[in-house]
């Protein structure tokens, strides 16, 4: 599976090769807009799984008697 760890890691690489004064403009502006790109997706899916995770803990919570309730809880 790959882990967002990953993927900014192959952002870091891309943004050296952005950074490189040998590069063309066009190159740097198209791994620019690959790394914006990334960085959304990224972001979506961190977004996609805290809202996944409150939506999981809500259910449980929702679905248990109060005596379990504050049993969890404390």
């Amino acid at each position: 599976m790959i882990s967002v760890f990953d993927l900014q890691q192959v952002i870091t690489k891309w943004q050296e090769r952005a950074d490189s004064h040998t590069q063309p403009f066009a190159y740097k502006t198209g791994i620019s807009e690959c790394i914006f790109e990334l960085n959304q997706l990224i972001n979506k899916s961190i977004d996609e799984e805290l809202s996944y995770q409150d939506f999981l803990a809500t259910e449980h919570f929702s679905n248990i008697e109060p005596e379990e309730f504050y049993a969890e809880a404390v």
